[in-house]
C-alpha cells in the first residue's frame, strides 16, 4: 500500500534497475516449472501458461518486478549502512555475549545484518516522515489519511517482457 509506493519511488529516485534477465531466473526457479531432477522444464511451463490469459501473466511479471527492486532497494539501504563492521564490534559482542567458540565471521554477518535491518527500519521512518500523502477521493480537495487507512491503486509496469507467449 502506502510503505510500497513510498519504496517503489525511493528506488526509482535512486534509479534501481530490474532487469529482464533477473525476471526470468526468478520464473525459472519456480518450483511449478521444475521437473523431477529440480531443473527447468521448458515443456512444462509452456503447458502451465498457456491456460493463463495475457492480463494474469503481465500481472505475475509486475509483482516479480516489483519485488525484485524492493529487494535490490533493500540490501542496498543494508549495504550502505553496515558495510563498516570492525573488529573491535566483533571483539566486544563476543566478550559482552560470552562467545568464544563460534569463528569472527558469523558473528561478523550476524552483526551486519543486525546493524542492516536497524538502518533499513531508520531509513524507511525518515522516509515517510518527509513524505506527504494526500489521496483523492470524489472532492476535488485531498484528504490526508494515516497509513493504515490508504489503498494503494497498482500502475502499470511500462517495458514489459514478451516471454509469456509467442
Amino acid at each position: 500500500m502506502v510503505r510500497e509506493k513510498l519504496l517503489l519511488q525511493q528506488a526509482k529516485k535512486r534509479r534501481v534497475k530490474v532487469f529482464n534477465s533477473e525476471i526470468i531466473e526468478v520464473i525459472k526457479a519456480d518450483r511449478a516449472f521444475l521437473n523431477e531432477k529440480g531443473v527447468f522444464d521448458q515443456n512444462r511451463y509452456k503447458e502451465i501458461i498457456a491456460s493463463m490469459p495475457n492480463e494474469e501473466l503481465r500481472k505475475i511479471e509486475d509483482e516479480i518486478r516489483k519485488n525484485l527492486m524492493l529487494n535490490k532497494l533493500r540490501e542496498e539501504i543494508i549495504l550502505e549502512a553496515s558495510s563498516n563492521i570492525s573488529e573491535a564490534e566483533v571483539d566486544e559482542y563476543m566478550k559482552n555475549n560470552q562467545i568464544t567458540d563460534v569463528d569472527k565471521a558469523s558473528i561478523r554477518e550476524s552483526l551486519i545484518r543486525q546493524k542492516g535491518d536497524e538502518a533499513y527500519g531508520q531509513w524507511y521512518e525518515s522516509v515517510k516522515n518527509r513524505s506527504k500523502i494526500n489521496i483523492y477521493l470524489a472532492s476535488a480537495k485531498p484528504v490526508e489519511l494515516p497509513d493504515e487507512q490508504l489503498e494503494d491503486n497498482k500502475s502499470k509496469t511500462k517495458g514489459r517482457l514478451k516471454l509469456w507467449r509467442k
